[in-house]
């Protein structure tokens, strides 16, 4: 993680615990949550722990932590491409077994934003006939879902809450 520092950049944070290439990242529409999907076929969520936190995670300065708190395996049986978090709190994948999958989270869970719990809400096999390699929510219509792929193809999805 960065930040600006007078006129330069510095870092202040490493996010580690892939095992493999980092693809993209998306941050949550609060800003303290990050998802990242990687060639390890894994989705992370991470939180930023702010000074004073009522957890006691450690900081440095006036900058937040970031600590894993989730990660989602068993979904993609090859490379996750790309990641979107919706303004309404969907996060969709993109992926190289031709797949778009739609998770959400558990509102349910005790603890949510230390453990937060993701289900699989819909899984599109075959979304494209090649490696989806971008999706992208819609910013004035949360329910539309863009996807591109290697096919020479961007399709847009209508996403139906059930």
């Amino acid at each position: 993680m960065y930040r600006e520092d007078e006129d330069d950049w510095c870092c202040y944070d490493t996010l580690t615990g892939h095992e493999s290439t980092v693809w993209s990242i998306t941050f949550d529409k609060t800003g303290d949550r990050l998802a990242s999907c990687s060639d390890d076929k894994t989705v992370k969520i991470w939180q930023a722990y702010h000074p004073g936190n009522h957890e006691g995670v450690a900081t440095s300065g006036d900058n937040p932590k970031w600590k894993c708190i989730c990660t989602m395996s068993g979904h993609h049986s090859r490379t996750i491409f790309d990641i979107d978090w919706s303004q309404s709190g969907i996060i969709a994948t993109a992926a190289g077994d031709n797949a778009i999958r739609v998770f959400q989270e558990d509102p349910s869970t005790a603890d949510a934003r230390n453990e937060p719990s993701f289900a699989l809400s819909v899984t599109e096999e075959n979304a494209h006939t090649q490696d989806v390699n971008s999706v992208a929510w819609n910013p004035k219509h949360p329910e539309i879902l863009a996807s591109a792929s290697d096919d020479n193809v961007v399709k847009l999805w209508t996403y139906v809450v059930t």
